[in-house]
């Protein structure tokens, strides 16, 4: 459900006129520092002016000159408990909480420089699910945190957990949470709608769309919600544009969802738009967080300007987070692309897409050497690419199936080529014939298996027959433990022995042929025989019985036969994320966030390659 998460589409919000260039500057923020600038899925500015980003990969602290990284180590119990931090709230009492992906939340005190952690433990008065997606405080100094699976109330160092409610378990998905000046509690579901809960009364009231009701909310899929300093209630919503509740209509109890503002019959209305995330400037007014663009509502003027992020980009860019610190600048996050400053300026926009040769090449996902022809064939997220030994030349191949992201290529022993794409799985033959197996199936991963391409999905695994092209699948199963850990899949590998590993965000994989399911490797909270990360993105054999594993926590190597790990405690390695390895001769070279690196594997000395001359 985290893919769902990071999914922005293109808006066309409505606007009385688009921002110029002479009015902003727009600036990338370049990484440094181990800082990755991309991935990063939470901001938030502090009482004392620090500005945290939570990315998929630790922690970070800004500020204004140095970043300062945080990140999950499997030697020290105050660290904190999990890399992927997906939701930053400080209450007031000046403690700092991050909410993480599976990893629960932990609470940070400056004093110490520690993080207390909060997990969800069966059969407990705990945290009720580990991926917290938000939190907030009420005027009661009271702690709520909305996660995947319901609503947990924090009082006096005591969880109380609330699910289902109203007897609707479609409210347990919860996305946002929001305070209003009444205190009243709003919460935004996933499918459920948007709940309020009225602490006195210990009840939850649910508003849903209802089209014969010209005042009721416009979508049930709420993600994002802000209550404004003049005590109004913004609501986002997932491909239904935006309403708000009146500050005086919350304080009479008269829940009328103004829509007018953003009135579908309106030219360049925002309807069946998705808006993720609210921040608000000194000036009170608005800025709604969307695809490639930011809107500002400015509330004295009651209208609408558009911030363009990259005018120039073909596919848009996800921004899924925002912030306006106290400066009045904006900090944009375009998810897997990068950060952005938004600042008043006179400088104009620019596209920062990767070119070469005048060919628009984006994000590269996959390479894979043709010996046959002489040449590398290069995956992206534009599409596939040929670069000749011999001409040097690097040209674009128009494949009618092949317009789509490529995500893996590989090559079965008859020689046809087959393409790991967002739209299915597509075999391109010696003769040049096109066939799309798994259509419409996000497919990120693929090897060549005796007689079978095992394909890695968005949606689990699938077998699929060479001869016949039929398939067989794997999904996780919540109930059984011998199911895939997890559906999306972000490695793949065969060993010497013929035993399939997926790496997955919950960890490793093993397929077990004969008893047709699978056997599980996962992060132990402070156990250093375990995983030092869920995130396992790449995998190779190191001899019959380990395996290398790279993974958000540095590389690991799995003793599979002792069922052990074993960590590098070298901290540039442990908290660098290990992208894809290998092994030559002596050394395993390492992709990572923080450059190539290389390790000799007779002393585990490690050099660092940050830039090449």
């Amino acid at each position: 459900m985290k893919l769902l998460c990071a999914i922005c589409l293109l808006l066309t919000f409505s606007i009385t006129k688009q921002v110029n260039a002479d009015d902003y500057k727009i600036e990338k923020i370049i990484p440094e520092g181990g800082f990755p600038s991309n991935l990063v899925y939470k901001m938030y500015q502090d009482s004392k002016g620090f500005i945290w980003f939570g990315t998929m990969y630790g922690l970070y602290r800004y500020d204004g000159i140095n970043y300062v990284s945080y990140r999950y180590n499997p030697f020290d119990s105050t660290s904190i408990a999990n890399d992927d931090v997906v939701s930053i709230f400080e209450d007031s009492k000046g403690y700092l909480w991050f909410g993480t992906y599976l990893g629960g939340v932990s609470r940070y005190d400056a004093k110490t420089s520690s993080f207390t952690r909060f997990v969800h433990k069966e059969n407990s008065n705990s945290l009720c699910d580990n991926t917290v997606w938000t939190i907030t405080e009420d005027k009661n100094g009271i702690i709520w945190f909305g996660t995947q699976n319901g609503l947990s109330k924090f009082e006096n160092n005591i969880f109380t957990t609330y699910q289902n409610f109203n007897g609707n378990p479609a409210g347990n998905y919860i996305f946002s949470l929001a305070v209003d000046k009444e205190n009243n509690l709003w919460i935004g579901t996933f499918r459920g709608g948007l709940f309020r809960f009225n602490s006195e009364r210990n009840k939850f009231d649910n508003f849903n769309r209802y089209d014969a009701d010209p005042d009721s909310i416009n979508g049930k899929i709420i993600r994002g919600l802000y209550s404004d300093r003049k005590g109004n209630l913004w609501i986002g919503t997932i491909q239904r544009g935006v309403c708000m509740l009146k500050a005086d209509d919350i304080k009479k109890g008269e829940y009328k969802f103004n829509k007018q503002m953003f009135d579908s019959t309106k030219e360049n209305s925002p309807s069946n738009v998705t808006v993720y995330e609210f921040s608000e400037d000194k000036n009170g007014n608005i800025f709604f967080c969307s695809s490639n663009y930011v809107y500002e509502y400015y509330a004295a003027k009651d209208k609408f300007t558009k911030i363009v992020i990259s005018p120039k980009t073909k596919t848009p860019a996800e921004s899924v987070a925002m912030i306006c610190d106290v400066s009045n600048c904006l900090w944009i996050s375009s998810y897997e692309n990068c950060l952005y400053k938004v600042v008043s300026g006179n400088e104009s926009f620019s596209d920062f897409s990767e070119t070469s040769n005048g060919l628009n090449i984006g994000n590269v996902k996959a390479v894979y050497y043709d010996s046959a022809k002489k040449r590398v064939l290069i995956g992206s997220g534009e599409g596939l690419f040929e670069f000749n030994e011999q001409s040097a030349k690097l040209e674009k191949i128009n494949y009618k199936s092949l317009t789509v992201s490529v995500n893996a290529i590989v090559k079965d022993n008859s020689g046809n080529l087959f393409f790991a794409t967002d739209k299915g799985v597509v075999k391109i033959s010696n003769n040049g014939e096109e066939l799309t197996i798994l259509p419409n199936i996000g497919v990120t991963k693929l090897l060549i298996d005796e007689n079978s391409i095992v394909a890695g999905t968005t949606n689990g695994i699938y077998f699929i027959n060479l001869s016949g092209n039929d398939t067989v699948s794997y999904r996780n199963i919540p109930s059984d433990k011998n199911s895939l850990s997890d559906n999306a899949i972000l490695s793949l590998y065969r060993d010497k022995k013929n035993n399939i590993w997926a790496g997955t965000f919950a960890g490793l994989n093993k397929f077990n042929r004969e008893q047709n399911n699978f056997t599980r490797y996962s992060k132990n909270l402070n156990d250093t025989n375990s995983l030092s990360n869920n995130y396992v993105y790449s995998i190779t054999q190191k001899d019959d019985n380990n395996l290398y594993l790279g993974t958000a926590g540095g590389l690991n190597i799995l003793n599979f036969s002792q069922n052990k790990v074993e960590l590098f405690r070298e901290n540039s390695l442990l908290t660098s994320v290990v992208n894809s390895i290998l092994p030559f001769q002596n050394f395993i070279w390492m992709g990572t966030n923080r450059g190539l690196m290389r390790m000799d594997l007779q002393n585990y000395s490690l050099k660092k390659y940050d830039e090449f001359t």
